[in-house]
């Protein structure tokens, strides 16, 4: 059977392409094999010198990875006036639980796998930055939840606990939104997060049924 001259030009086509795929690609155009060294006498007293370089080489390619809690859950029916707390403390192998209301307070509270960087490999002098994305923040600045249908709204803060026991917690804003910063030379580093929501408040203030869904979007960079 003859090949027109458009069918053999796509046959070959396909076998160069296969061709291409099979062949191995090196990082770098290195010459591996030897080099010839002569011998000179270009040099004071007459001796025979001869000098040869060998060039050595060494990469490391960057890389990283990081995780973030797959879910906050601040649990249901909390009531009107009351604050959900969902505590990012955990590791990353550790499953949180929904908010529940513990009964030696009365408060709801919840936990989640706190934001970690499991590797860190990157150029010298570079920082990699865990962020909030300020795309996904309410109109007046704060994060919320609302109900697919009707749109109702419920806020809630980000906040990272402080240092010591009577000191002053870190809270995500638009304008604030670094989570976490892990220098070159470090590989691994984590931040705790608290979650907590606001139920409806007031007088003669019922909560509006619903299930409220929500996102926070976190991104990384090199700086």
């Amino acid at each position: 059977m003859k090949l027109t001259k458009k069918a053999a030009a796509l046959l070959l086509a396909a076998s160069l392409a296969v061709s291409m795929c099979a062949t191995p690609v090196f990082a770098a155009d290195h010459n591996m094999g030897s080099q010839t060294v002569n011998s000179s006498t270009n040099v004071p007293g007459g001796a025979l010198v001869g000098v040869g370089n060998t060039d050595v080489f060494y990469k490391v390619t960057e890389s990283y990875t990081w995780t973030v809690p797959a879910t906050i859950d601040f649990g249901e029916n909390a009531g009107v006036g009351n604050t959900s707390t969902v505590n990012a403390t955990l590791g990353k192998d550790e499953l949180g639980k929904m908010a529940v209301k513990d009964s030696t307070d009365n408060k709801w509270k919840g936990t989640a796998p706190k934001i970690m960087v499991t590797k860190n490999v990157i150029g010298v002098g570079k920082n990699l930055k865990i962020a909030v994305s300020p795309d996904w923040f309410d109109t007046n600045g704060e994060f919320y939840v609302e109900t697919p249908d009707t749109y109702e709204k419920l806020y809630f803060t980000i906040t990272k606990p402080a240092a010591t026991p009577d000191g002053a917690g870190e809270k995500l804003t638009k304008d604030n939104t670094k989570v976490l910063s892990v220098p070159s030379g470090t590989n691994t580093a984590g931040q705790e997060l608290v979650f907590e929501l606001e139920t409806a408040k007031g007088d003669n203030v019922a909560e509006k049924a619903g299930s409220y869904e929500g996102h926070v979007v976190f991104y990384s960079s090199i700086v």
